[in-house]
């Protein structure tokens, strides 16, 4: 079985049914074993903190091509049972992207979006034009000048021309932290802000080799072009803005 783009992963692990095995990977992304499993079914293969299911048949050959920063989409069998595992890959793509809509559908259900916007860590932010309309926010509760001090920052917001979206790329949680500590690291006197803001670019630098500096531009791109308003975006969120350092990548 052989890996492209490895991303640093050593071993896989094929596991299930009772067994379990892990296989080194080598320094050219290749890996091969005899697997004794006692009955054939359905396994899971994990390889890094990715994983998929695998159909096993006992003295059946099978052979494996991926690209770990695409994997479930780049996954391509070979051999005596490639048809089963060919299929069952596209299967579990398909359900994940099905997961995915139903995932959005529910945050984007008027019902769930009133309840969360009012819980801050859910980190859901007024995006229906409604949600600039101070009787809305009345009609959670809220008193009255509290409510229209909200909607006209968010109103001076809507006409910025500043404004940007969150950052909307793989690995994003790897970068917030990054930035998180180095502000607070900052801000608690441990470093000086040059210092821990190199810090954070030096960490930058390091996520971005890792994910893929291709890989990256291809995701920021769709986000400007959403913030351009070129894709027809709602009221809410069409801006223009200036060019951020992702850009520069």
């Amino acid at each position: 079985m052989c890996i492209r783009d490895s991303n640093n992963a050593n071993s896989a692990k094929i596991s299930g049914n009772g067994f379990e095995k892990v296989i080194e990977i080598t320094e050219n992304g290749n890996f091969s074993d005899t697997l004794k499993i006692d009955k054939e079914g359905y396994y899971s293969l994990r390889i890094g903190r990715e994983s998929t299911p695998v159909y096993l048949i006992q003295g059946a050959n099978v052979g494996l091509t991926l690209n770990t920063k695409e994997f479930d989409e780049s996954l391509v069998y070979t051999g005596d049972i490639a048809a089963e595992n060919n299929y069952l890959a596209a299967k579990y793509l398909l359900s994940e992207k099905e997961m995915a809509f139903d995932f959005l559908c529910f945050f984007a259900n008027e019902a769930n979006a009133k309840n969360d916007l009012q819980i801050g860590r859910f980190g859901v932010n007024p995006y229906r034009n409604e949600h600039l309309d101070v009787d809305f926010w009345k009609g959670q509760g809220w008193e009255d000048k509290t409510a229209e001090s909200y909607v006209s920052t968010l109103s001076d917001m809507e006409e910025s021309q500043n404004r940007v979206f969150d950052l909307r790329v793989p690995g994003v949680s790897q970068f917030m932290s990054s930035m998180a500590n180095g502000v607070a690291e900052a801000m608690a006197g441990q470093k000086s802000a040059q210092d821990a803001l190199d810090g954070v670019a030096k960490e930058w630098a390091e996520i971005t080799e890792r994910i893929g500096k291709d890989r990256l531009r291809a995701a920021y791109a769709s986000v400007v072009k959403l913030e351009d308003d070129e894709g027809g975006c709602s009221r809410v969120g069409a801006f223009r803005r200036p060019p951020t350092i992702l850009e520069k990548i």
